[in-house]
């Protein structure tokens, strides 16, 4: 394999498509929200915007890749235990990425970011310089040392916080031209979403990430206690997803609990699986379904009644 190829196939493990789906989502009810409230929509600042998300989320992954190396978490990882959402990237085991192209990458992705958020801030709204910032320090320190917060049992929110109240109202400002609290709000069902795809990600790692000393709440719980606090998370969305109804006063967002449902199913396999590592992956296909759902519910729903 030549130097091209393998830099590509390790670039594109770790830029990681999956991504795109849970970053692509809550922007998505972003930009709908700001339709909802302005009549507008920017195709082209919605793309950047996205793009630089898309950054953010490859440079973390390219940190916490060197970070988990280092620990001892990657190479603890045996392929019964790993699957396509689980397991870590391993792109430096296979010789895919060095620890100096990591770097390198990181570097660059931020260094776009820095680009792109600028010229956000200039042109578009300047309250996205905090909300930029906010996102950049979020991924840093998720795994960088001395934070490393994914290894206290601080990655789960990190995430959720992220993906949900942080994405919703930057994607909004973004398109809207200026911040508004309530798509922080809004945007919290999806925080609890995100939350629960990374802590499924954590139970077949739950040998390893012991082993290396990864103090993440599925460690410090235990793999079944782990499977049944889904539900919390779970029932966090649907909550969260209620009070949206009641405070916007728009009755549309309680269709979100037509995926009680679906949601119910993931937790049962998620009991029954939780030591089966590749059964497991039934839950992260739920967890797919119910992101998608829940935003093209939202979605609609914040458009459609902004027309009453």
């Amino acid at each position: 394999m030549n130097d091209i190829k393998r830099f590509i196939k390790g670039f594109w493990l770790i830029s990681d498509i999956r991504i795109c789906i849970a970053s692509f989502v809550p922007c998505v009810f972003g930009a709908a929200l700001s339709y909802a409230d302005t009549r507008k929509f920017d195709l082209f600042w919605f793309l950047l915007g996205y793009f630089a998300i898309y950054l953010i989320e490859t440079g973390k992954n390219s940190i916490n890749e060197i970070v988990d190396f280092n620990s001892g978490v990657d190479p603890g990882i045996d392929e019964e235990h790993r699957t396509p959402f689980s397991g870590g990237k391993k792109t430096i085991i296979w010789g895919l990425l060095s620890k100096k192209e990591h770097v390198f990458i990181a570097l660059v992705t931020f260094g776009l970011v820095g680009i792109i958020g600028l010229s956000a801030v200039i042109y578009k709204a300047r309250d996205l310089l905090f909300i930029g910032i906010a996102g950049v320090v979020n991924a840093i320190i998720y795994s960088l040392p001395p934070f490393k917060l994914c290894y206290r049992g601080l990655g789960e929110i990190t995430v959720g916080i992220t993906f949900g109240p942080l994405m919703v109202p930057g994607m909004y400002t973004l398109m809207a031209g200026s911040f508004k609290f309530l798509p922080v709000i809004l945007g919290i069902p999806f925080g609890f979403i995100v939350s629960n795809i990374l802590w499924l990600a954590q139970i077949p790692d739950y040998e390893s990430d012991k082993a290396a000393g990864k103090k993440n709440m599925c460690v410090r719980i235990g793999p079944l206690k782990a499977a049944k606090f889904i539900k919390y998370l779970l029932s966090g969305m649907f909550i969260s997803a209620i009070i949206a109804a009641i405070i916007t006063r728009n009755p549309l967002y309680l269709l979100t609990l037509l995926l009680i449902p679906m949601s119910v199913k993931n937790y049962k396999a998620g009991i029954e699986n939780y030591d089966k590592p590749k059964k497991l992956i039934i839950c992260h296909m739920y967890n797919i379904k119910i992101v998608v759902l829940l935003g093209v519910i939202m979605s609609i729903a914040a458009i459609a009644w902004s027309y009453f």
